[in-house]
């Protein structure tokens, strides 16, 4: 009985959560386009829930879809940048249908200039197409807004300067710039000082009259949810600012006087639709320069002007929470505006990582921001679009901390002395920071991962700080929160502590760096990064995996080989997508090559059963090549990445003279005496001739029949176990590759920073033989030395670097989201892709239940009966796929419709009551859904 009593209490206890979430929910409507008039009452109460509702992750795209649609058709377009973000945590989507100039425009507009020339990099423009079809840009995004439950707002780049040059300002620079000069801030030939010449002045009432008109059409004619003010996309607004002054306050009258009559026109025209029109802002986040150039933000959020505001762009001046304070302050939302890196080298390309993405939108969800708002990522596939908008699906990710992503050197480009209103410590290859010896500088960092729960076998935390002119590890000490780190390791120009867990604070963590008083010189700071990483808990399994498994006798089904010579008369088993067995390319010792039963292991690599041994007491004349071959759809020519590795060792008796050599590599089957050069990529070692060993890389020149052989590590490389993994990006440049290389990373938990990198022609085909793929992996072994032992172990090609890492498990049949599980999610996405048919569903139904984990043991969890199983899988389509559904309002009050059939798909669905199964607090809409 109390069994019985305790269950249901849960029972109910969720039950009443339910009823809480769409009691919440009901708080936040979104009222249809077009029904019948409301008051001013009734709209600004509607317009306050809507200000309100949950906007976790904004996405905010530029309108240059229009010139890259593969199709000149609505889903052309969407497919584009837009499509992927179905199901994903995007509540929003804001559009902006034209980036360069003024008043030029890709939606239907009769107010401004429709964009459609074809001239240039425009040649594949869209924009007429869509209008000759009825539709046109915004209405085709706002459509797809609406089906899939999220907001549509259009935004207007207030000043937008990309026809300032390039090919913008042939084929892009709007009629009315040409037609008024006088309106712009310079000409050509004379710039201003500060600001592109193509700026238009909105001290000309004539420009803010035509502002207003262009906000104005859209809100009248389309169904959008809001409009945004872009005031970052070009800050250039008034003469007394770009001469080098600073804006007057007659200036920021005059342009306040335009949001109010923005506002005021979003109020009549809502009125008359029946639904309000929010009204959002995107500026800088510092007040001070905000005013410089013209902008009373203070005043808008006083006056109630503006409903939701997001800050940030070419550089963020202030720490998020000073911004989320302001805008809370008046009750309006604050949405932290991440924009990618404009930086250059390493720090670039480590700041434009998803990693770093990912710890961006962790620190400020830390800082209490209402939302991130996503600039120019256009990448609807991404995973971010699955992370970034909630901070429990933050954690557990992987993440680089820095203490500014974008740069803030544009606020001296933009506003004479706008450095003066940096409010933030930022240390960066653009802003470095000098240390002298006994100097103490301190450098806040604010962290949003909580790190108590995670144990060391579980987290880790490494602190890189880039540096110059640091002789040794001793030159500078460093505490974080006051606690001295130690164990520093100075190589490569980076400084490298391992950071307690313990030591992280979930907030604001100060770094403190002193220098020793022994320096001769002072220490230049160039970077601080912080690495959170974590251990990886689902499976992996890399398109090709080579791993040597032996067994005793062998199970050839799992691919294990006997611990014998490994060219026997019974070849070696077909393993993963090999295509044929190992064989003798050249050479004759046989006898030399077998599979031995330890392989090979490396820190926190999942490694399984044993490796290949090339062994022999005299050393082996010529070149002595084992080749296999496997399916080569795998390597194409096509711009593509992958990702290899494979782990080598030598011992001392490896010959250090220069015909030495030990390889392992991706090749063409025809490579050898016939055909002397090589397509593909090698790794491994080679003998130096002065004594040591080098660890290089070896590919074909597009220049040259002979393989080109690049260092990695020069001289005298540690006889042992080296693991090597290349990432290659193929034609990148239309003519050559790039290589990136990492030879024995610190940490296989996330992709680090690299050894080497290079251009080169691996995968691309040879001008001579089109028809000669990369389809053979080879291991080589050429003069190095009696009784040398060399060992080649677990090679494995995939599409990323989780793939070569991430524990090695086959997948279970039914897994149909990839997250290491059978359940109801995996039905959902059966019944929405038919994947394998009906025998898809027969795995789903076999396998309900089973994990990664548990599927050697034959164990499952029962198929639940029908009518639970309904309500499970109708539950799950809402927690899984919430963007599927779509409460109707029957006006802007926010009072719930009955519920209705749809047109396209004449099912209506009613949630089931009472509620069985807890359901997640975002996104729930009513307990009526209207199918989409």
């Amino acid at each position: 009985m109390s069994g019985f009593i305790s269950v249901n209490i849960a029972r109910y206890a969720r039950l009443a959560a339910c009823f809480i979430c769409v009691l919440l929910a009901l708080q936040s409507p979104r009222t249809a386009f077009g029904t019948d008039p409301i008051t001013l009452e009734q709209l600004r109460a509607a317009r306050e829930l809507a200000k309100n509702r949950d906007r976790k992750l904004i996405f905010n795209n530029d309108g240059g879809d229009v010139l890259y649609g593969a199709t000149h058709t609505p889903q052309g377009l969407l497919d584009v940048r837009t499509s992927g973000l179905a199901g994903t945590q995007v509540d929003s989507i804001f559009y902006t249908s034209r980036s360069s100039g003024f008043g030029l425009f890709t939606h239907n507009t009769q107010v401004g200039e429709i964009f459609t020339s074809t001239g240039g990099r425009y040649s594949n423009n869209m924009t007429q197409s869509l209008i000759n079809q009825g539709t046109d840009v915004l209405e085709v995004t706002s459509d797809f807004a609406h089906s899939n439950n999220m907001e549509m707002f259009w935004s207007m780049r207030m000043n937008d300067t990309h026809d300032a040059s390039g090919e913008s300002a042939i084929y892009a620079f709007p009629q009315l710039k040409v037609d008024h000069p006088e309106w712009l801030m310079g000409t050509a030939s004379n710039h201003p000082a500060y600001g592109a010449w193509t700026a238009i002045d909105y001290g000309v009432q004539q420009v803010r009259d035509l502002a207003l008109d262009y906000f104005e059409e859209v809100c009248q004619n389309y169904d959008v949810d809001g409009i945004e003010l872009d005031f970052f996309r070009h800050p250039f607004f008034f003469r007394s600012h770009t001469s080098g002054g600073t804006a007057t306050q007659a200036d920021r009258d005059q342009m306040t006087q335009l949001v109010r009559d923005i506002r005021t026109m979003t109020e009549q025209v809502g009125m008359q639709r029946g639904s309000p029109i929010l009204v959002s802002i995107r500026v800088p986040d510092s007040l001070g320069y905000s005013k410089d150039v013209g902008l009373d933000i203070t005043q808008w959020l006083q006056e109630g002007l503006v409903d939701t505001m997001t800050v940030s762009d070419y550089f963020r001046a202030e720490e998020w929470n000073t911004s989320v304070a302001l805008g809370h302050q008046y009750g309006v939302p604050v949405y932290a505006g991440l924009s990618e890196s404009r930086m250059s080298g390493d720090a670039g390309t480590i700041r434009g990582s998803l990693e770093s993405y990912m710890a961006r939108a962790s620190e400020a969800w830390q800082a209490g921001v209402d939302g991130i708002y996503m600039f120019n990522f256009t990448d609807d596939h991404s995973d971010l679009w699955k992370l970034a908008g909630d901070p429990a699906t933050l954690q557990g990710v992987n993440k680089v901390y820095t203490t500014e992503a974008r740069g803030v050197n544009y606020m001296n480009s933009s506003l004479a002395n706008g450095l003066q209103y940096l409010n933030l410590t930022v240390v960066s290859p653009e802003r470095t920071m000098s240390i002298a010896p006994s100097q103490f500088k301190t450098i806040p960092l604010t962290i949003g991962d909580n790190l108590t729960t995670y144990t060391s076998a579980e987290a880790r935390v490494r602190l890189r700080l880039q540096v110059a002119n640091l002789l040794n590890a001793n030159g500078l000490s460093v505490r974080i929160n006051n606690q001295l780190l130690s164990g520093g390791m100075l190589a490569n120009g980076y400084l490298d502590y391992s950071v307690p867990l313990s030591l992280v604070n979930q907030g604001v963590n100060n770094f403190s760096i002193v220098g020793a008083a022994t320096l001769t010189q002072n220490v230049t700071l160039k970077d601080l990064l912080l690495y959170v990483n974590f251990r990886p808990t689902r499976s992996s399994l890399p398109r090709v995996y080579e791993s040597f498994l032996t067994g005793a006798p062998p199970n050839v089904t799992q691919g294990q080989y006997a611990v014998a010579p490994l060219l026997a008369t019974n070849p070696s088993p077909d393993v993963s997508r090999f295509a044929g067995s190992w064989q003798l390319a050249v050479g004759s010792h046989a006898e030399s090559f077998q599979v031995v039963g330890t392989g090979l292991t490396f820190s926190d690599m999942a490694t399984s059963g044993g490796a290949v041994r090339f062994s022999s007491s005299t050393d082996i004349s010529g070149s002595e090549i084992m080749t296999r071959t496997f399916d080569s759809s795998d390597v194409t020519t096509d711009d593509r990445v992958f990702y290899l590795t494979g782990m080598m060792s030598f011992d001392s008796s490896f010959s250090t003279a220069s015909t030495s050599a030990a390889y392992t590599g991706l090749l063409n089957a025809e490579e050898g005496a016939a055909v002397p050069w090589t397509i593909g990529l090698q790794w491994g070692f080679k003998g130096n001739g002065n004594g040591g060993v080098d660890a290089v890389v070896r590919y074909r020149d597009n220049a040259t029949n002979n393989p080109v052989v690049v260092t990695i590590l020069g001289n005298h490389v540690a006889a042992g176990t080296h693991l090597f993994v290349m990432r290659v990006d193929t034609d990148v440049s239309g003519s050559t590759d790039n290589v990136t290389v990492w030879l024995d990373p610190t940490d296989t938990w996330a992709e680090g920073l690299q050894t080497l990198t290079f251009d080169a022609a691996c995968w691309l085909l040879p001008s001579t033989d089109p028809n000669r793929l990369v389809d053979t992996l080879a291991l080589s072994v050429t003069n190095v030395g009696a009784n040398a032992n060399v060992v080649f172990d677990e090679i494995r090609l995939g599409d990323s670097w989780d793939d070569l890492f991430l524990p090695i498990s086959m997948p279970v049949a039914g897994d149909f989201d990839s997250d290491g599980d059978v359940d109801a999610a995996d039905y959902i996405v059966w019944r929405k892709t038919g994947i394998n048919g009906q025998q898809g569903y027969d795995d789903w139904r076999a396998n309900f239940g089973r994990t990664t984990g548990n599927l050697s043991s034959g164990t499952s969890t029962a198929v639940p009966e029908p009518t639970t199983a309904a309500v499970l899988i109708l539950l799950a389509t809402i927690c899984v796929s919430p963007r599927r559904f779509r409460w109707v309002p029957s006006s802007a009050t926010g009072r719930v419709a009955s519920a209705t059939r749809d047109a396209a798909t004449q099912r209506t669905i009613h949630l089931p009551v009472p509620l069985v199964y807890p359901i997640p607090n975002r996104r729930l809409q009513s307990c009526i859904f209207e199918y989409c």
